[in-house]
């Protein structure tokens, strides 16, 4: 119901957009609206009509949705010891990409990689669709850091520089900032509409920038990890002397924190956090056993504990080092650099092979 409410939507926006065009005329070679579009021809009650009579592209495609794997079932390349919670499955999406370092997720499902495809000198960012497949490669100096808003603009930390990627016939990338002192951007965070940006740095600094200008968030410490919730607040997982804390900001002030450490037992680091479409934070951590790499969930509304969501990630892949959460789809991506895997986790059903 949710893809056909959606559909319908998509399709209502391409036959007000169509009608737009049917009211419009060019004069030397400008769009002219009201108006200036008396000079051209008039739209018909009969055009119109035609107009909406024809078939809805988006209702189409619902067709082409994936059909529901058996609970169970995994992909090729996916070992036995990746232990998913009941009611999920995993696949290998795509193969061969080495060099992940960076991974994001836009809302219409398109998961964006920065990282080296071929070889250790050309760092590029590329799109991976949800069937699979790799589109839309560009070359950029060092993707360090990506997220993407709502209204599907990439965001890119490169060295000291902070810059937005349009499509690629809109022409040169955007420079947003530039560090004032220098360094290297490690994660970025954005709102849904692209409002606010924070950026986390080598040195464990969190800055917001806000025009040309940035605003101290998080003073110097160790490694630091950005997440924004569904609600636009910014999260900030830290590495510090007393061990790992996780905090939500009220400007440069925690409104809420916990230790991760109390939380988590054996905990060695936490690699990346991802905000799950059922309003949990997911951590992909490092701890002290014998399969080490473990993704847990944590709920605000439950602060002192968390549960195991998935283990035996090290098993799959040691270097396993990004997750996103696409909300549309409700699946979950994982990445590693040196295997070059994508992995997608997703609900299930059982029964499929009897039915």
């Amino acid at each position: 119901m949710k893809s056909l409410r959606v559909g319908f939507l998509l399709g209502l926006a391409s036959a007000t957009a169509g009608l737009a065009a049917l009211t419009t005329t060019t004069h030397a070679g400008l769009l002219s609206f009201g108006a200036d579009a008396d000079a051209g021809p008039r739209v018909t009650r009969a055009q119109v009509k035609a107009y909406l009579a024809q078939p809805t592209p988006a209702l189409e495609e619902d067709a082409a949705e994936p059909a529901p794997k058996e609970c169970g079932a995994r992909g090729p390349g996916v070992p036995d010891p990746f232990d998913l919670p009941v009611g999920w499955s995993s696949e290998v999406v795509r193969d061969g990409i080495p060099g992940v370092e960076a991974m994001a997720l836009s809302d219409a499902g398109q998961l964006y990689l920065g990282g080296r495809p071929d070889d250790a000198r050309r760092r590029v960012v590329s799109r991976l669709d949800p069937d699979g497949t790799l589109a839309d490669s560009r070359t950029q100096a060092e993707p360090d850091a990506l997220a993407v808003d709502g209204l599907g603009q990439i965001w890119l930390g490169s060295y000291d520089i902070l810059k937005t990627l349009g499509p690629p016939e809109a022409g040169p990338d955007r420079i947003r900032h530039q560090l004032a002192d220098g360094g290297n951007i490690d994660d970025v965070a954005v709102t849904a509409r692209g409002e606010r940006v924070w950026i986390a740095m080598r040195d464990g600094r969190v800055v917001e920038v806000v025009g040309d200008q940035e605003r101290p968030v998080v003073p110097f410490g160790d490694t630091t990890l950005l997440a924004v919730d569904h609600d636009d607040d910014l999260w900030v997982a830290r590495s510090e002397t007393a061990g790992w804390w996780l905090y939500q900001l009220d400007g440069t002030r925690p409104r809420a924190w916990q230790k991760v450490d109390e939380l988590v037992p054996e905990l060695v680091s936490v690699r990346e956090l991802s905000w799950g479409p059922d309003g949990a934070l997911y951590l992909l951590t490092e701890v002290r056993q014998r399969d080490p790499l473990v993704i847990v969930r944590w709920h605000p509304d439950d602060p002192a504990r968390v549960n195991t969501w998935a283990a035996g990630l090290a098993s799959v892949d040691a270097t396993v080092g990004s997750l996103a959460w696409d909300t549309a789809s409700q699946c979950l991506y994982l990445s590693s650099s040196d295997a070059g895997k994508v992995y997608r986790t997703c609900p299930c059903v059982t029964g499929l092979a009897e039915g």
